[in-house]
């Protein structure tokens, strides 16, 4: 498949399992691509000092987080996206509308848990699909957009 971008937040325990959950699930069914995943980057030059201080300013590690992110989107041939409901961290939502806008297929992974959530309308009609738990992407029917943007 080339490379991937697997897109999601993991600020919470709930989420990073749900995260690692739908790694998991790419990995499995897309073993020969390339997976990167923002999570597990480290900012080079970035370590505490015995002073209690770090290296790099907050402005100049998040430019970092940001620069290597988009050039990864930039070499992506598709995102995974993973979408817990209408309230998800800004950056998962900014990655996804940047793969889309670059013409990067986006694909949906919405857990279980997650489904009885509000979903941005924006979001759900703008994915080219979703994953499913045994790694099979699929369309939304218009049945399921139906129900997600009646929430």
């Amino acid at each position: 498949m080339g490379k991937v971008y697997i897109a999601g937040p993991f600020s919470k325990p709930r989420l990073k399992k749900s995260l690692k959950e739908m790694i998991k699930i790419v990995s499995n069914h897309y073993g020969e691509s390339i997976l990167y995943i923002p999570m597990d980057y480290k900012v080079l030059g970035d370590f505490q000092k015995i002073d209690g201080t770090w290296n790099l300013s907050n402005a100049e590690w998040a430019k970092n987080v940001y620069e290597n992110d988009i050039k990864h989107l930039n070499e992506s041939d598709i995102v995974f996206v993973l979408n817990v409901g209408l309230y998800r961290t800004a950056g998962t939502v900014w990655e996804a509308g940047y793969a889309k806008g670059k013409g990067i297929p986006v694909i949906a992974y919405i857990p279980e848990w997650a489904k009885k959530n509000d979903m941005s309308l924006m979001l759900m009609n703008s994915y080219d699909g979703y994953i499913d738990k045994d790694g099979y992407i699929h369309k939304f029917t218009e049945e399921e957009l139906l129900k997600f943007n009646q929430k």
